[in-house]
């Protein structure tokens, strides 16, 4: 437990939980309760704000830190404010704790779900009159999460995840041109059809750079840049090439990818902070030099821990 501001009453943070700490030395948890109303036979939920009427109960004594209760919310910021103005009242010089560089970080675990959607981009092995070959794939994947939060700067954090894919491909490409005839008289048009086929495995693992807006408040967009590291393994790739007039068919083998690739990523998404859990939700590009591209929506579940 955090001590954020000490005094004739002490302010106390816990995860993302606020607590009041009076003279007695009795600790009570500030929080906002849901409960259900009806009214004219329809049922809604309501929002209690019960840690004000905690406030004015503890906070006794001074009428500038009464006043200021109905206008302060249930955020570090605001609570650290009224905390430090109720102490001043009785000529105690406030002391915010853990505003200090480098005094506060958390660590998060937890789980994210992907839906990702890969593109098949023109290998080396072509030349450009055989053209590009071009396809998708989707695919979901769950994947383990490790955040660390420094606390300063604010709002940076460095994620790491892990998960694996699959992909396979199958595709075909017609080429045409025109060749001379059989008496060089004139020309006749010559069909090539480019059958590929590729599958093969990877371990994924991520290192990212997060930064998070208005990390205060329960709705938190972020963006982040990163690093990719793909082992590869489990790999069968090549082309057949037909000769449409004669039916002679030739098999090429495509280049392997590299057994382990270093891939560029970035990411956008929001973050929404509950009372115990952080849920996110986001996109995620990834450029590769190996003929893989990636894009993923993602939704994650994370329980921070204090450290």
């Amino acid at each position: 437990m955090s001590l954020l501001v000490q005094g004739k009453a002490d302010l106390l943070e816990r995860n993302v939980y606020y607590y009041i700490r009076d003279e007695n030395n009795t600790i009570t948890v500030l929080e906002t309760i849901k409960q259900k109303r009806t009214i004219e036979g329809r049922e809604y939920v309501a929002t209690i704000e019960a840690y004000k009427q905690t406030l004015r109960d503890k906070l006794t004594g001074c009428d500038d830190a009464q006043n200021s209760i109905g206008k302060t919310t249930l955020t570090k910021r605001s609570l650290m404010r009224l905390f430090n103005n109720y102490n001043a009242c009785f000529g105690i010089t406030p002391t915010s704790v853990s505003v200090k560089r480098g005094s506060k970080s958390k660590f998060h675990i937890g789980a994210s779900y992907n839906m990702l959607t890969t593109t098949l981009k023109k290998y080396k092995g072509f030349d450009d009159q055989q053209g590009t070959f071009d396809d998708k794939t989707s695919q979901n994947a769950t994947s383990f999460l490790l955040q660390f939060t420094p606390g300063y700067p604010k709002g940076l954090s460095i994620q790491l995840s892990g998960y694996q894919v699959s992909y396979a491909y199958t595709g075909e490409k017609r080429i045409g041109w025109f060749v001379p005839n059989s008496t060089n008289t004139g020309y006749v048009a010559d069909y090539y059809r480019y059958k590929y086929n590729m599958e093969y495995k990877s371990v994924v693992m991520p290192l990212m750079l997060q930064y998070s807006f208005f990390n205060e408040k329960t709705i938190q967009p972020y963006v982040g840049l990163g690093v990719g590291v793909h082992f590869t393994n489990n790999y069968t790739g090549y082309v057949d090439s037909i000769h449409e007039s004669t039916s002679e068919s030739t098999r090429s083998r495509l280049n392997k990818p590299s057994a382990s690739e270093t891939s560029f990523r970035s990411s956008v998404g929001v973050n929404l902070k509950l009372s115990r859990f952080l849920i996110g939700g986001g996109l995620m590009y990834e450029s590769m030099h190996s003929p893989l591209n990636f894009a993923a929506s993602g939704l994650a579940l994370m329980q921070p821990k204090q450290t």
